[in-house]
């Protein structure tokens, strides 16, 4: 498989785990687990998809925005020197904060909430150190905003 549908594999596997219910220090058991859990928001992975994905993945931070309606998590890919991959969830539409920013960029709009959201956890994320400058790449539907 060449590079390109490689990394696109990929960044659909990274793009689906934030769906999951995730939380900063789980265990790859934990972690897998939450990956093929009944209660999860997206298509759930297999037990062998969720094992491989648990064991290459760590969840360098998880960004919960109640007020913005943001959910994203940050992961770290340690079988690619520990570059960092940001996963945004699409839209949920239980969440009205959510459907307000949705609505923001259906007319044209910037999603200034989930934005400065966004960027103020990444200040927090580079001021204590979990991450630096470095290469980073995004996957899930709303990376195209920021």
């Amino acid at each position: 498989m060449t590079q390109y549908y490689s990394d696109l594999l990929e960044n659909g596997f990274t793009s689906v785990a934030a769906y999951a219910n995730l939380v900063e220090g789980m265990t790859n058991e934990q972690f897998a687990e939450r990956l093929t859990d009944a209660d999860f928001q997206g298509p759930r992975f297999t037990n062998d998809q969720a094992i491989a994905f648990a064991s290459r993945y760590q969840i360098a931070t998880v960004i919960n925005n109640a007020n913005s309606g943001l959910y994203a998590v940050l992961f770290r890919d340690t079988a690619n020197g520990g570059k960092l991959v940001l996963s945004i969830r699409g839209t949920e539409v239980s969440d009205p904060n959510d459907l307000v920013n949705d609505a923001v960029i259906a007319i044209g709009g910037f999603p200034s909430q989930a934005a400065n959201a966004l960027l103020a956890a990444f200040d927090v994320l580079k001021a204590s150190g979990t991450i630096t400058d470095s290469e980073t790449t995004g996957s899930g539907l709303a990376i195209q905003h920021f």
